[in-house]
């Protein structure tokens, strides 16, 4: 991790003396949903956390959506905390032994998904 912030930092002062600087890093955009378990049963709740990009200053919407008819209960927004960068919440699944159900969390103009699979059923 040192090497690459000192490799960033590099090409920042190397691009401010050609003219030029390199974006700043975003914070907050949403970077990975992960969904445990991963196998389930229709009926089943699982957990869901969505994980931002970095620390919030303040607390951060995210919108959640997911695959239709997959889920009987999904939040359609969940917060993370001011000074946290992630959030975590329960969903349902409803759907049928050997469908993938996804989840995809939207904010300040970024996405991330992940997904489940809904087992035998036996």
């Amino acid at each position: 991790m040192k090497t690459l912030t000192s490799l960033f930092v590099l090409l920042s002062i190397c691009g401010a003396v050609a003219g030029f600087t390199l974006p700043a890093r975003t914070v907050g955009l949403p970077w990975k949903v992960t969904i445990n378990p991963s196998s389930v049963e229709a009926n089943q709740t699982v957990s869901v956390t969505v994980e931002l990009t970095g620390v919030t200053p303040s607390a951060q919407d995210v919108a959640i959506s997911g695959t239709s008819g997959f889920w009987s209960s999904l939040p359609s927004t969940v917060t993370v905390p001011a000074n946290g960068s992630q959030v975590t919440f329960n969903a349902t699944v409803s759907s049928s032994p050997g469908q993938v159900g996804g989840v995809t969390a939207q904010c300040n103009g970024g996405s991330a998904s992940g997904s489940v699979m809904c087992g035998s059923g036996k």
